[in-house]
């Protein structure tokens, strides 16, 4: 089990607790990227030097700056180690062409990013750049999977409160898949297994879903998060082999993981 959204806090004895939460809840892994101290989180290195302490849990995803950083950032950030990249915060649209270069170079080195999409919370970035949830909509990706269709894009959180065209771009384009991290609040919008089940049934559209906390910007834990999954996709009726690739498939194709099965127990071959 996999999740895809792991936000790396600066705080003392943080690490053990959340992994002894993924030991609870049985999530080996856990994609994981730092903001900053806009949010009280760690920067790109103290991520990786993390990463690289529990190799075999966390796996180092670097914050990009949209209108700052650069396609070569990204070689630079790629030959460090991290794995992909996550985008929050743009200049300007997703779908801006100044950022063409820099999605260019991630397709070119197979690193994924995970854009941040809908509505973004109020934060100190405020006071030093423009920031609009609307340059964030899913709709903006749709140009970006269309124009780069070798980028494996990752849209956080549903895009609330614009889930249905975050939906139907994930449905349109085989190079994006959804986070069903519940930053965004769409627990608190009624949104349960029915409503997944009418909006997504019809298509089967739970195989472009990845498991996803926010952990820890939510209230809740990932024990919670898992136990509320497992009974959405159970009242869906989803499939065993959708269920795996909403839990673990989708997210080790899109990090390009290799894996085996010995003794029963799943090794990962980066």
């Amino acid at each position: 089990m996999i999740d895809f959204h792991l936000h790396a806090r600066k705080k003392r004895g943080w690490t053990l607790k959340i992994l002894r939460l993924y030991d609870r809840a049985g999530v080996h892994r856990a994609v994981t990227f730092g903001l900053g101290d806009a949010l009280g989180e760690m920067t790109n290195p103290e991520v990786l030097a993390l990463c690289l302490k529990h190799p075999d849990r966390l796996i180092p995803f670097a914050h990009v700056r949209l209108g700052r950083d650069t396609a070569r950032t990204v070689k630079s950030l790629a030959e460090e180690g991290f794995r992909g990249l996550k985008a929050i915060w743009p200049i300007a649209p997703y779908d801006d062409k100044r950022f063409w270069p820099l999605y260019e170079e991630a397709a070119r080195l197979a690193l994924p990013i995970l854009f941040h999409t809908g509505i973004v919370l109020r934060s100190k970035v405020d006071e030093r750049q423009p920031v609009s949830s609307l340059w964030m909509r899913p709709g903006t990706l749709d140009l970006v999977a269309r124009r780069f269709p070798k980028l494996k894009i990752v849209a956080a959180h549903l895009g609330g409160p614009w889930f249905d065209e975050a939906f139907m771009i994930s449905r349109v384009h085989p190079n994006v898949w959804l986070d069903v991290s519940s930053g965004s609040g769409w627990r608190s919008k009624g949104m349960n297994a029915r409503y997944f089940g009418e909006k997504l049934g019809w298509w089967n559209g739970f195989v472009k879903l990845i498991f996803a906390t926010d952990q820890p910007h939510t209230k809740l834990s990932p024990a919670d998060a898992v136990r509320e999954w497992k009974g959405i996709l159970a009242a869906a009726r989803a499939s065993q082999s959708t269920q795996k690739r909403f839990w673990s498939a989708n997210a080790s194709e899109i990090l390009n993981m290799k894996f085996l099965v010995v003794l029963g127990f799943w090794i990962f071959l980066l």
